[in-house]
């Protein structure tokens, strides 16, 4: 699984499954030498020798299709082109039926599944705080005025929504609304950060919204799962679900 030209952002792949939770399961002397094996573990039917180029854009595609939520946190995970979909219906929203659409996406930011509890509530503190503070005025802004739409609510009260970054004041209506939507973007996150020695192939790639992936950060593996010890939970349903679904 050699790397061809990362600086293009393209790899060399096979298609099969993570075999991350071989890593999850060892006792901690056999991590190490468990999360770099090879794939004789996994169904020879999930597994084609023949290489294929993609890119990460496209192994996000990949993924998603076949799993279309967070390996970590277990929430929804969209492609650009979904949110810019989302945003371009939700704009027009008022009354109602835009109070419905901010309040589940602040439940989508926030609770995305129970038993990833803790890293949720990291999460929350670090990267939907801001976010979630800026739907919850929408709110109360919609009930107050129920007859303007949403881009009219985000350009009559721009100041008094204290946006952060300041600069997304000068932004449209339209984009300030995509901002919300960051942390559930899809993202490929390398389970053994890259810096630390991870390798750019299938075997250390799992699917993960925008936002676990910038909270992991360069965490290892060992760090991770001690900080969130629920995820080893969450991983191993994303991979079962990958498994079965790929399977088919």
């Amino acid at each position: 699984m050699n790397i061809t030209s990362i600086n293009n952002a393209y790899i060399y792949t096979s298609k099969a499954i993570n075999p991350i939770c071989s890593y999850i399961d060892k006792p901690e002397k056999q991590k190490e030498t468990a999360f770099k094996s090879s794939y004789d573990f996994l169904n020879p039917q999930l597994y084609h020798s023949n290489m294929v180029k993609i890119s990460f854009s496209g192994l996000c595609s990949e993924l998603k299709n076949v799993v279309d939520h967070c390996a970590y946190c277990g929430g929804k995970v969209y492609s650009e082109k979904e949110i810019n979909k989302i945003v371009d219906d939700m704009i027009q929203l008022k009354g109602p039926e835009l109070n419905k659409a901010l309040n589940n996406l602040i439940r989508d930011l926030t609770q995305p599944d129970k038993k990833a509890e803790s890293l949720i509530q990291d999460k929350n503190e670090t990267i939907n705080k801001k976010r979630v503070r800026v739907l919850e005025k929408l709110c109360r802004l919609n009930i107050a005025e129920p007859g303007l739409t949403c881009e009219a609510l985000i350009k009559d009260n721009i100041k008094d929504l204290r946006l952060s970054p300041k600069k997304l004041e000068s932004r449209g209506a339209t984009e300030i609304l995509k901002f919300m939507f960051y942390p559930m973007i899809e993202s490929v996150d390398h389970f053994e950060p890259k810096i630390k020695g991870g390798e750019n192939s299938r075997r250390n790639f799992v699917e993960s919204c925008l936002g676990c992936n910038n909270l992991k950060s360069d965490m290892d593996p060992d760090n991770f799962l001690s900080r969130y010890p629920e995820v080893n939970y969450r991983i191993k349903r994303w991979e079962e679900e990958y498994k079965k679904k790929k399977c088919k």
